[in-house]
């Protein structure tokens, strides 16, 4: 889909967006259930609030997880596919030919990666082993890549300095 890798919210993409928030409504949903079973029970129209809160809920619960396994899909697709930047191979770090600067080669995509599996992971969703491992080893490589980044400046400044 088109608009799944847009960016949206707190640097998420459409798709997690649309998971993470779906969770959301389903816990505030539950909250107000519970909330007015108390207050509600003796009315009139409480066996209907509670039906319709009930499809909420069961449409919520089914969106969310439409959303989630299309996400599943997209990442292991794009974990197969060395253009959409979520490969963990080649080096971490070369020289810039052109001003012979150092560049760590870290995607944002991968640091998008990381986040996604975070956030769905908060939320209750269970990512897949396979997606789970690899998020791991990311992980890895991005503490190491935020530490040679560090470094690189620092010696890019310098570099430029002298």
């Amino acid at each position: 889909t088109g608009s799944a890798g847009a960016q949206v919210g707190k640097n998420l993409t459409g798709i997690v967006h649309k998971a993470v928030l779906t969770r959301q409504l389903l816990a505030r949903t539950a909250e107000m259930t519970q909330a007015t079973e108390a207050l509600m029970k003796d009315l009139q129209g409480a066996e209907r609030f509670r039906a319709k809160a009930e499809d909420l809920r069961a449409y919520l619960a089914d969106y969310g997880d439409q959303q989630f396994h299309e996400w599943v899909e997209e990442v292991k697709t794009a974990l197969l596919d060395e253009d959409q930047g979520l490969q963990l191979t080649g080096k971490l770090m070369v020289i810039n030919q052109e001003d012979s600067s150092l560049v760590v080669n870290f995607s944002d995509r991968l640091v998008q990666f990381l986040r996604e599996v975070r956030q769905l992971s908060a939320v209750g969703y269970t990512i897949p082993a396979d997606i789970a491992k690899e998020a791991e080893v990311a992980n890895v490589f991005y503490v190491q890549a935020v530490a040679l980044r560090q470094v690189t400046n620092t010696f890019n400044k310098l570099d430029t300095e002298v």
